[in-house]
């Protein structure tokens, strides 16, 4: 279990309702001092991973691999660089340790980095880890020997779109130090009370530390990261739609991110849902997929609003020919 003075930023972007985008600018805004990009993955690795690892170097003399070094000394930190980098390092991971210790802890990550994960990117983890399974039926010697046919099958049976999914977690694993967050965000509604931020913390942070967040350039105001100011009559019912219809924003923009990586990594096994054939949609589409999930006429001007926030590549300004 993780100490409570630091929290892995999908349990905050759960908390405050944050883009993918708004991720990022948090990360940015605190690093250096505030961030710690791979620890929750160094701690795995420790309770989970290495001793595996390391065992099968020394029997079958296969590298055990290495979590990538950051720099915490350089202005900037590149959040998909390190993305991309962690997630090689659990497909060399893969590569030479056991299934079952390799699915524990990514499951350990998973859980502390998100209040509920069963379903996300659930066919890509079942993909992987019984493809894994299979190729672990022959024998141990063969399975891990570089120069067994055996070993290169493996390699072969798992292209590189097999561990995507690691890339796009990632930013939702690195840990931030807990007050410093809830004192950056200060401005930001608390939506909703996850394990490491609650109601009670956060009134509690913001008097002791009543002040600005010193030593940082980001401020809530200054920033993407503000609260959403949608025209509003004020009334219970009105402030309702306007939530419902942000979650529902929400969850389709998470839709046509799962969409757009099966339209990119394989393009065969792509079904049209919120994408055209061109892997963009409109905000026809868009606007259209969010009614459809709220089951009424979406807060127009929120809706709008969250359409904004989604990337260009995403998106399709005008209007789509008939597919």
């Amino acid at each position: 279990m993780l100490d409570q003075q630091k929290i892995p930023m999908g349990r905050v972007r759960q908390a405050y309702g944050l883009s993918v985008n708004e991720v990022e600018s948090v990360i940015h805004a605190l690093w250096p001092h505030a961030v710690f990009p791979v620890e929750l993955w160094r701690r795995t690795h420790e309770q989970y991973w290495r001793g595996f690892a390391d065992s099968n170097q020394a029997v079958y003399q296969i590298d055990s691999p290495a979590l990538p070094e950051v720099d915490t000394a350089k202005q900037f930190f590149h959040v998909h660089l390190c993305a991309l980098d962690v997630m090689e390092f659990f497909r060399k991971l893969s590569l030479n340790i056991q299934s079952g210790p390799l699915q524990q802890g990514l499951q350990y990550i998973l859980d502390e980095s998100y209040e509920d994960n069963a379903t996300l990117f659930q066919e890509e983890r079942e993909f992987l880890f019984k493809t894994l399974v299979r190729l672990e039926t022959v024998d141990p010697i063969e399975q891990y020997s570089p120069s067994s046919e055996l070993f290169e099958d493996k390699i072969l049976s798992l292209p590189p779109s097999s561990y995507h999914f690691i890339s796009h977690i990632f930013a939702d694993t690195v840990l931030v130090d807990t007050v410093a967050v809830i004192r950056l965000l200060r401005n930001y509604p608390l939506r909703e009370e996850v394990k490491g931020i609650t109601h009670a913390l956060v009134t509690l942070v913001l008097k002791t530390f009543p002040e600005e967040l010193p030593g940082t350039p980001f401020s809530v105001e200054q920033s993407s990261i503000q609260a959403p100011a949608s025209p509003s009559t004020g009334s219970r019912k009105d402030h309702e739609r306007i939530q419902a219809t942000r979650q529902a924003c929400e969850e389709v923009v998470k839709e046509l991110y799962r969409e757009k990586q099966v339209f990119d990594d394989n393009r065969a096994q792509w079904r049209q849902g919120l994408l055209f054939d061109n892997g963009k949609t409109n905000w026809k589409g868009f606007i259209g997929a969010v009614e459809k999930r709220l089951g009424l006429k979406p807060h127009h001007d929120t809706a709008r609003e969250a359409w904004t926030k989604v990337p260009e590549n995403l998106k399709h300004n005008g209007r789509m020919r008939e597919q």
